[in-house]
């Protein structure tokens, strides 16, 4: 066993589904060469930990996932809770790998949403609301994809739009001002 395989499988049996008394009978052995509860929390633990080091142990294991378990994983029945267990211990996946399919995801979801225009043949197409808490894990994740769909969802203003934002603004602060002169003068004793 290397130091890494060592440090692993410590850090794996730290897991607090084992008791003390099954903790101090591990041994420093492949977790996919045993079987039973111990075993399954071993897999799980050394599966999150380190994934790269899991599919080697998998791979010089010969050990493999239940047909039930690899029908679920493509689809082919539904997902239990037993079965994720074991398609996660038989699957490790790196935090890398996890983010790219979260980004992924995110992106199909359209976090940013799209503003409502008229389609080439005159049709209004409704705005599609965009979701924040989507938005923000994308960038988070990836801020700069994040910034490139934000402005794909707001195309730039036209003239007259920019025209009424500028007259509006105007038109607050000029009243801002009036409703400031109003009560400058409504202050003063007389």
């Amino acid at each position: 066993m290397t130091p890494e395989q060592i440090q692993t499988l410590f850090e794996a049996a730290r897991s607090p589904l084992l008791s003390d008394e099954q903790r101090g009978r591990l041994t420093l052995i492949n977790p996919w060469s045993k079987s039973g509860p111990v075993a399954e929390v071993m897999q799980s633990e050394v599966s999150r930990i380190n994934p790269a080091m899991a599919k080697a142990w998998i791979a010089e294991s010969g050990a493999s996932m239940s047909l039930a378990a690899a029908a679920a994983a493509q689809g082919l029945m539904p997902v239990t809770p037993e079965l994720r267990q074991e398609i996660d211990r038989f699957t490790p996946v790196t935090q890398e790998q996890r983010n790219h399919e979260q980004i992924e995801w995110l992106k199909a979801q359209n976090p940013y949403g799209v503003p409502g225009r008229y389609l080439a043949d005159g049709t209004y197409q409704p705005p599609a609301p965009g979701n924040l808490t989507h938005a923000m894990q994308l960038e988070a994740l990836n801020p700069s994809l994040a910034a490139e769909l934000k402005a794909k969802a707001m195309p730039p203003l036209t003239e007259q739009e920019r025209f009424q934002q500028s007259q509006s603004t105007a038109k607050a602060r000029s009243e801002s001002r009036l409703r400031s002169v109003q009560h400058t003068f409504q202050a003063r004793p007389s």
